[in-house]
C-alpha cells in the first residue's frame, strides 16, 4: 500500500482564478499525455529515447491537476462543509449506475 499525502494550500483564490488554473494544467496534463502517447509508439526510439521521463511528467502534470481540485474542493467545503461525503456517494452511484467496475479504492483523510 502507498500511503501518500497532498497539502491543502493556503490560498483564498476567486473562482475565476481556480477556472483559470484548472485550464492551465488540463492543457499542461493534455500535452504530457499525448506526448507519452506518441513515445510509447515511437518506432524510432532515437527521437524519444526515455519513455519513463514522458510518464514522470505525466504524473506531474496529474498531481497539479489534483492540487488545483483540492483546491476548489477546500474552497466549497468552506461553505458546504457536509457536502463532500453525499457527493462522493452519488459519484459512486452513478459509475455503478454506469457499468463502471472497481479494481480497488483510494482513500482520502483529512488530518
Amino acid at each position: 500500500m502507498i500511503n501518500i499525502k497532498m497539502p491543502v494550500l493556503k490560498k483564498d483564490h476567486e473562482w475565476n482564478e481556480h477556472l483559470k488554473k484548472l485550464r492551465e494544467e488540463s492543457y499542461e496534463l493534455r500535452t504530457a499525455v499525448q506526448m507519452l502517447d506518441y513515445s510509447e509508439k515511437c518506432k524510432d526510439k532515437n527521437t524519444l529515447k526515455d519513455e519513463g521521463a514522458a510518464a514522470a511528467c505525466v504524473l506531474s502534470e496529474v498531481l497539479d491537476v489534483m492540487q488545483v481540485c483540492i483546491g476548489i474542493i477546500e474552497k466549497l467545503l468552506e461553505k458546504y462543509p457536509t457536502m463532500l461525503k453525499n457527493a462522493v456517494m452519488i459519484h459512486i452511484e452513478k459509475l455503478y449506475q454506469r457499468g463502471w467496475k472497481f479494481r480497488k479504492w483510494i482513500q482520502i483523510e483529512e488530518e
